[in-house]
């Protein structure tokens, strides 16, 4: 039986050796086309239900003050992680997403998202 020594290697140097973008970019990219897919869904979709659920929730309506997140969750939303990359409300975001041109004008940058 062979023995098999194995070296510790970083994320880091992992991403300089592939030279690929970090997943973090990946989902930054896709993050803002999406919610602008799921907004002009048809209405009556779970996935807009669900959007526009948690659009509404942070808007201050007292109904979602109770909700907390796990530990172990994420510490920012879709919908807050979007609206940092546009400066936008979540409202005004989701008003916007609705014209897919203004939308796509409002494409955050890697660096911001």
């Amino acid at each position: 039986m062979a023995v098999v020594a194995y070296e510790f290697v970083t994320n880091e140097e992992v991403a300089i050796l592939s030279q690929l973008p970090s997943q973090n970019e990946a989902v930054s990219r896709r993050r803002h086309p999406l919610f602008g897919h799921v907004r002009c869904m048809n209405q009556a979709a779970p996935a807009h239900q669900a959007l526009h659920l948690s659009v509404m929730s942070r808007q201050g309506s007292g109904q979602f003050d109770t909700w907390r997140r796990q530990p172990s969750r994420p510490q920012k939303c879709q919908v807050e992680q979007v609206t940092t990359g546009t400066g936008l409300s979540p409202s005004d975001a989701w008003s916007v997403a609705t014209d897919r041109s203004a939308w796509r004008a409002l494409r955050p940058i890697d660096s911001q998202a």
